[in-house]
């Protein structure tokens, strides 16, 4: 819980809850909730198995509600964010403001009433519903019997999107996707220890998503680092992993003389 600036780097929030006390409430933002007052940077990390009763299963971004627009925003860049829920929506995240998402992979979470990724107007805050999306997968996710959003991108007003390269399986209908987004199974395999420091969700052999992304911000490796590349082959896969031959198991995390 953060009242804020708050910066992630190559971290792993794993498996918190939160649970609202009063019944007429719901708790949000199961593994990071960022007050209206301060922005969020996620790098390089893996948000994973946190659960929320309400909405924001992995992570919450709201503006500060009856007050002034504090101009934050909500970066997230190499990163995972996978095995999360939310009683309401927004399994994996749940933003109010302006987002970018840029090489990550979001996949795998479950938002009891849809959107895994949910961005919300909130009141219609200046630049609440904008997202900048670059070679992100967001796919994979799962939602209730009757969700009212869709179960992968969803929103409850507009939302302006802008960027290219990634894979969105299911959007809502009045989300306008960048015409080069891929809508297919992106053949992701489960959580696990694929090298580095922490969990990812390797793509495998056959995926669509290899050498169809780009590498927009310039990053030398994919979110596991040392030895893993961010660019293999003809282009950078989208996601945060990038696919390509197992490294020498010695090197594998870089190399200290």
């Amino acid at each position: 819980y953060s009242t804020g600036n708050l910066f992630v780097i190559d971290s792993t929030i794993s498996g918190n809850t939160v649970e609202a006390t009063n019944p007429d409430a719901n708790g949000v933002g199961g593994g990071i909730f960022v007050s209206g007052r301060g922005s969020a940077t996620i790098l390089g990390s893996t948000i994973s198995g946190n659960m929320a009763d309400g909405d924001g299963g992995g992570m919450h971004k709201p503006v500060e509600h009856n007050a002034v627009d504090h101009g934050t925003t909500l970066t997230i860049q190499n990163s995972t964010i996978t095995g999360n829920s939310a009683g309401g929506v927004g399994g994996g995240l749940v933003s109010e403001r302006p987002t970018w998402l840029a090489n990550s992979t979001i996949a795998f979470n479950d938002g009891a009433a849809g959107g895994a990724v949910m961005f919300e107007r909130s009141g219609g805050y200046p630049g609440a519903g904008w997202l900048d999306l670059q070679s992100t997968i967001i796919a994979s996710n799962a939602s209730g019997s009757s969700p009212p959003y869709a179960t992968d991108l969803a929103t409850d007003d507009v939302l302006t999107l802008s960027g290219a390269n990634s894979l969105v399986m299911d959007a809502a209908a009045g989300i306008a996707l960048p015409p080069d987004t891929l809508r297919s199974d992106p053949l992701l395999l489960p959580l696990a220890w694929n090298g580095g420091s922490m969990q990812t969700l390797a793509l495998s052999p056959g995926s669509p998503a290899i050498d169809a992304g780009a590498n927009p911000l310039g990053l030398d490796t994919d979110q596991r680092g040392g030895a893993y590349v961010r660019v293999y082959g003809i282009a950078a896969d989208i996601g945060a992993f990038e696919w390509q031959p197992p490294p020498d198991p010695i090197f594998a995390n870089g190399f200290e003389p």
